[in-house]
C-alpha cells in the first residue's frame, strides 16, 4: 500500500511515537526493580506508564504499546527499531471496502481517521479464503518499508482438538529436516525420512555465500547484490520446504488419526559446540519448521506435543540404556544390548514414547479434574478463568506446559 504525503507523513510521526512508547515500557519493565516496589504485573506497568504515552499517543495506541512490550518481556532489553504501529480492531483500526467494493483499512490517528487502499494481490486473496473458511481477526500492523506500508494480520480460529489413538514423533536433524516415527501403544509401525535435501541445499547456499562474501569485502558490487539475493533465496527455499513436509506430516496424521510429538529445541542457538558443529547445527530452521508444523496442524485439529530434547538421540529405543557412547556419529549402537539403528530413526521412536507419556499424564489430570468438579458443572477451585490454562468445559482442565492448546493461530 502506497499512502499519499500527508498520510505518509501522519503515519510516520505515528510510528516513531508508537515505537518510542513500546521501548520505553520495555526500559520500565527492565529496570522496574530500581523504581517502585510493586510487583511487576500488567496492570502495574499500565499504572506507572499509561500517563506519559498519552502525551504523545491515542489512548487506545497507548494501551497497545503496552501490550507490545509486556508480550515480550521476557527480553526487555531487545529494542524496536523499524517504524511499525498495532491497531486493535474496532477501536483504533479496522478493514472495510469502498463504494466500489475497493478494500481499504481505516485507522484512527490523533482524532483524525485516515483510509488507505490495500494491494489486491496474492496475499489478499489468501486473506480473503481465509476470512470465508472462518477465520477472525483482532488486531494488525503497519510497517514502513521505504515508501511502502505493509499489512499484517494475526488470524485466530477456534478448532476442536481430534481424539488420536497413537502418535508421529518428530526428530529435526541436520542432515534430514524430519526423521519421523509412526508409534502405536508402544511400537513403532512406520518410519520415514522427509525433507533430505533441506541440509544438502543448506550446504551448496553456505559454500555460495562464503565466495560472495569473498568478493564483496573486496568491493565487488555484483557480489554485493547477489549475495543479497542469495539470503532471500534461502530463507523463501527454508519456509517452503518446512511447509511441505509439515503438510505431508499432518496429511498422515490425520489419515490415521494420530497426534504429533516433537522435540524442544528453543535453545539450539545457545548450544556450545565447536566450530563446524555450530555452522551445521544452528543452520536448522528448526523455529520455521516447528511454527509451520503447529500451523498447520492446528487446522485440522490435531494435537501437538512438544516434548523435553534431554537424550533423546542417546537413548536406547529397546532396552532404554542411556549412555553418551551409544551415539556415534549417524549410527546408533547400543552398548548394553548391541541393539543398532539410525540415530536419527532411533530419536524418533524415543520422540514417540515420550509424546505418548505426556498425552497420558494429561488424560490422567483431566479425570482427576473431572472427578473435583461440582454439581452445576463448576470448578471447586475457584472460577475458570480464560488465561488459567484450562480448556473447554469437561475437556482436559488441567495440563503440563509442554502441551499445545486448542485454540489455532495463523497468519495471513
Amino acid at each position: 500500500m502506497k499512502p499519499t504525503s500527508k498520510k505518509t507523513a501522519a503515519f510516520r510521526e505515528t510510528a516513531r511515537n508508537y515505537v518510542a512508547a513500546v521501548n520505553l515500557c520495555k526500559e520500565a519493565v527492565e529496570f522496574w526493580d530500581g523504581f517502585t516496589e510493586e510487583r511487576m504485573t500488567r496492570v502495574n506497568l499500565h499504572k506507572v506508564i499509561y500517563k506519559t504515552l498519552r502525551t504523545k499517543l491515542p489512548a487506545q495506541l497507548a494501551v497497545d504499546a503496552i501490550s507490545d512490550a509486556w508480550a515480550g518481556r521476557r527480553y526487555p532489553s531487545a529494542r524496536i527499531r523499524n517504524l511499525a504501529v498495532s491497531f486493535n480492531v474496532p477501536r483504533s483500526g479496522n478493514l472495510g471496502r469502498t463504494k466500489r467494493e475497493n478494500p481499504i483499512v481505516r485507522v484512527k490517528l490523533d482524532r483524525i481517521r485516515y483510509a488507505i487502499p490495500i494491494a489486491q494481490d496474492g496475499a489478499w486473496k489468501r486473506f480473503e479464503r481465509h476470512l470465508a473458511c472462518g477465520w477472525k481477526y483482532s488486531h494488525f500492523r503497519m510497517t514502513n518499508y521505504g515508501d511502502d506500508w505493509g499489512l499484517s494480520i494475526a488470524l485466530r480460529k477456534d478448532v476442536p482438538l481430534r481424539v488420536t489413538h497413537g502418535t508421529i514423533g518428530i526428530d529435526v536433524g541436520s542432515r534430514t529436516l524430519a526423521s519421523i516415527s509412526e508409534v502405536v501403544g508402544n511400537h513403532p509401525t512406520r518410519q520415514l525420512y522427509l525433507g533430505r535435501d533441506v541440509g544438502a541445499v543448506q550446504q551448496c547456499i553456505l559454500r555460495r555465500r562464503s565466495v560472495l562474501q569473498s568478493r564483496t569485502e573486496k568491493g565487488s558490487r555484483r557480489a554485493a547484490r547477489s549475495f543479497a539475493r542469495l539470503k532471500g533465496y534461502e530463507a523463501n527455499f527454508n519456509k517452503t520446504r518446512c511447509y511441505q513436509v509439515a503438510h505431508q506430516i499432518v496429511n498422515m496424521a490425520v489419515e490415521n488419526n494420530r497426534s504429533i510429538s516433537i522435540e524442544n529445541l528453543n535453545h539450539l542457538r545457545d548450544s556450545k559446540l565447536n566450530r563446524a558443529a555450530n555452522r551445521v547445527a544452528k543452520r536448522m530452521p528448526y523455529q520455521v519448521f516447528r511454527a509451520a508444523l503447529e500451523h498447520v496442524a492446528s487446522q485440522s485439529g490435531i494435537p501437538v506435543v512438544i516434548v523435553p530434547a534431554a537424550n533423546t538421540s542417546r537413548t536406547c529405543p529397546r532396552c532404554g540404556h542411556i549412555s553418551k557412547e551409544n551415539r556415534r556419529g549417524s549410527l546408533f549402537r547400543c552398548v548394553r544390548c548391541d541393539f543398532t539403528v539410525d540415530a536419527d530413526r532411533g530419536a524418533s521412536v524415543n520422540i514417540a514414547r515420550r509424546g505418548l507419556s505426556l498425552e497420558r499424564q494429561v488424560d490422567i489430570l483431566a479425570d482427576s479434574a473431572v472427578r473435583q468438579n461440582s454439581s452445576d458443572g463448576g470448578r471447586v477451585n475457584g472460577p475458570a478463568r480464560s488465561h488459567d490454562g484450562s480448556m473447554s468445559p469437561g475437556s482436559r482442565p488441567a495440563q503440563p506446559p509442554e502441551f499445545k492448546p486448542l485454540v489455532s493461530m495463523g497468519g495471513s
